[in-house]
């Protein structure tokens, strides 16, 4: 298959500290603009959306990555760990329903062809095979910049506690089962988080065999999953709300996608670093990161295919310093624009 060109950057402007920064640059016949707000969660995402949309108005869609809580595989059906990406493109679709909650139309106008064309596109099974033969392409790229921060945790840390098992100490469960402060910023090792407790899952074990047997790239290789997700105001921690989202389809949790949803048409590309209850640690952020990052460059590489195909909506014979594109990275992520630009090209087998 053929080269794709370099992502090159044009420019860099760091906003005020309630905006956050943003990057413009160019993959071929994409123009492209990564921003990153200053803070994490709705408030600052919703900020950064208005600017966006104020100040680049020619922009088409948005892409959303970053990390998620993801949901179960016993309540969604989905085989889903630790690192594993969910693409959502039912954000493209305005008026649709995720998971029970409606979506309204917006000035924006998301229900477009080429919109409905690009979620029907994605949704299929070879197009999610082909993010995830790509994926591990970037991930290594990304690894080998910084091998420590992106290194895979191994499977020994992806732990998926029983529904009604508690990250509690011995005081918490002393005093009516209440959680302490202290209790909540010790890891489950520290704490004693019996492994009595956890969930046997046939694909952990498949990867603690790969890992055994010195395969490791294949055991950090990611599933893509297809969404939805939905948007929580603040961190979710509690397995039962969890339980409640994913018997109506969810199959993850965040916090941001809202609040772009509400000013573009938008593909939320998150990785999943924890399973939404007590248990949650900061353990598989980096690497959760990493692999939607990975799969966000995947997801640029269609997009351009189409730019160069012309599909409807998506021409590019009047580029414009506005961009076509933006991609939103948490604020917990923002360290991945300086990264993005060190994949310079893509060569397929």
């Amino acid at each position: 298959m053929s080269r794709f060109g370099q992502f090159e950057e044009e420019e860099m402007e760091e906003l005020t500290k309630d905006y956050g920064a943003y990057r413009y640059g160019r993959m071929d016949s994409l123009h492209l603009v990564l921003a990153s707000p200053s803070k994490k969660g709705r408030a600052a995402m919703t900020v950064m959306a208005t600017f966006l949309r104020s100040r680049f108005r020619n922009l088409k869609l948005v892409i959303l990555t970053g990390i998620c809580g993801g949901i179960p595989s016993a309540v969604t059906g989905h085989d889903l760990l630790f690192g594993d990406v969910v693409v959502d493109p039912r954000r493209l679709d305005a008026g649709g329903q995720v998971a029970g909650i409606k979506i309204e139309q917006d000035s924006g106008g998301c229900s477009t062809t080429w919109a409905r064309g690009l979620r029907s596109a994605i949704e299929t099974d070879d197009c999610l095979g082909y993010f995830k033969a790509r994926i591990m392409d970037f991930l290594k790229q990304l690894q080998q910049a910084a091998p420590a921060k992106y290194k895979y945790p191994g499977a020994g840390k992806d732990r998926l506690y029983q529904h009604d098992y508690p990250h509690f100490c011995e005081q918490c469960r002393m005093n009516q089962n209440l959680a302490c402060c202290e209790c909540r910023k010790l890891p489950c090792d520290e704490l004693g988080c019996g492994n009595d407790h956890l969930v046997q899952r046939d694909r952990i074990d498949y990867k603690r065999k790969l890992e055994d047997d010195g395969r490791a790239d294949e055991a950090q290789t990611p599933n893509v999953i297809p969404g939805p997700v939905v948007s929580t105001e603040d961190v979710l921690r509690d397995p039962d709300k969890r339980d409640n989202l994913g018997t109506k389809g969810t199959v993850a949790i965040e916090m941001e996608a809202d609040a772009v949803c509400e000013a573009f048409p938008c593909i939320v590309i998150k990785g999943v670093s924890d399973y939404a209850d007590s248990h949650k640690n900061d353990a598989y952020q980096d690497y959760a990161s990493a692999t939607a990052a990975s799969a966000t460059m995947v997801m640029l590489v269609i997009l351009e295919r189409l730019a160069r195909e012309k599909v409807e909506g998506l021409e590019m014979d009047s580029p414009s310093r506005y961009g076509f594109f933006s991609i939103v990275l948490p604020q917990a992520s923002g360290q991945l624009i300086s990264r993005v630009p060190n994949y310079s090209k893509i060569v397929d087998d």
